[in-house]
């Protein structure tokens, strides 16, 4: 595309939530801001189904020691560091705050039919 060309027109609009992003997470969230009461608007850069949530099959990661009860958030921070080959280097502190906040999530979006 040549510097400068304009993909379309430009549109103002009002939402009381955007959300960036269509996977999982973003419909969790549109969801979760309905039944707080707000308009939620998702967007994406693409169709349903083109993000990485499709690329995971619907799966997700969590230590939440329903099956091994050796699972833990220590398990889960060296998993996902052995999983990517060692590229995840994230300090400690945020991927354990990463998986305290799943542990809600995830229980929320086995209630809306997730498999776990």
């Amino acid at each position: 595309m040549a510097a400068g060309r304009m993909l379309g027109t430009t549109q103002r609009i009002e939402t009381d939530v955007l959300i960036i992003g269509g996977g999982a997470a973003g419909m969790i969230a549109a969801i979760g801001a309905l039944r707080a009461g707000a308009k939620p608007l998702v967007v994406t850069k693409g169709t349903c189904a083109c993000g990485s949530s499709s690329m995971a099959r619907g799966g997700y990661c969590i230590a939440i020691a329903h099956v091994d009860p050796e699972d833990n958030p220590q398990y889960f921070l060296e998993n996902a560091i052995t999983a990517s080959f060692g590229s995840a280097n994230l300090p400690r502190e945020i991927v354990l705050k990463l998986h305290g906040e799943l542990r809600p999530n995830a229980a929320q979006a086995i209630e809306i039919g997730a498999p776990n």
